[in-house]
């Protein structure tokens, strides 16, 4: 149960998703519609996910509508719990009303959406899971977090930095779930002698993410394999 000294009434939605592996693009889009629907009648949303994807969830989300929740002053804060309920040292309860202070707090809804985890408040589009174990594994990469609980207060210590333009396209607040969910992107992982896709691969996708050595090195073959051919039919990102 959470302290009583939270006077502020709660309303909950269940977005029927049992673990973080079973995260779909139409669950994403079901709470930003639920944000949308109901932000003129709440302080703020709490998102509560597992923490396999909640980088991805938070991440997507704040794609969809960090401008939105930015201009309306909105705030949207994720957390989870690392440990089991059922382990000694459980993180999950803390860290849920330590999400809704943030929430509370004027300041997060300058923020787009954010995250919340084990005393540390972080921005979405920096935010990462470095283990899948220990409680301090999410992390903001290479900014730091941008604020800490503590002494049972939200400190924020920096504002977020501008929103880029190049990362955030207005019609992302409201298209539907069915345009993403129709995509085939293939991500590509290229090791020592790689292997190319091939085109009878390349020709069902409608986009490819290629990874690449280091900072995203290719073997000038795969350079020469990959364009002009397939770069002037889909975008190919490295």
């Amino acid at each position: 149960s959470l302290r009583p000294s939270f006077s502020v009434p709660l309303q909950t939605h269940n977005l029927s998703v049992r673990s973080g592996a079973e995260l779909t693009y139409t669950t994403i889009f079901l709470a930003r519609d639920l944000i949308l629907s109901k932000h003129s009648e709440v302080c703020g949303f709490v998102v509560v996910t597992g923490t396999d994807t909640l980088e991805d969830f938070a991440f997507l989300l704040g794609l969809l509508l960090d401008p939105f929740l930015r201009a309306n002053k909105i705030s949207v804060v994720f957390t989870a719990a690392m440990k089991p309920a059922d382990i000694k040292g459980y993180d999950g309860e803390a860290n849920l009303e330590q999400a809704i202070q943030v929430a509370l707090n004027p300041q997060a809804a300058d923020c787009g959406v954010i995250v919340t985890m084990n005393d540390s408040i972080h921005i979405s589009q920096y935010i990462t899971k470095s283990d899948s174990q220990l409680i301090g594994s999410f992390r903001s990469v290479p900014v730091g977090c941008i604020g800490q609980i503590r002494s049972g207060n939200a400190i924020f210590y920096y504002q977020p930095p501008p929103l880029s333009p190049s990362m955030y396209n207005p019609e992302f607040v409201s298209v539907p779930a069915t345009t993403i969910e129709k995509l085939r992107i293939a991500i590509w992982v290229l090791t020592i002698s790689p292997i190319f896709p091939p085109s009878t691969f390349l020709s069902t996708l409608d986009g490819l993410v290629v990874c690449g050595s280091g900072t995203g090195s290719l073997p000038m073959a795969l350079i020469d394999y990959l364009s002009p051919e397939w770069t002037s039919k889909i975008p190919i990102v490295i």
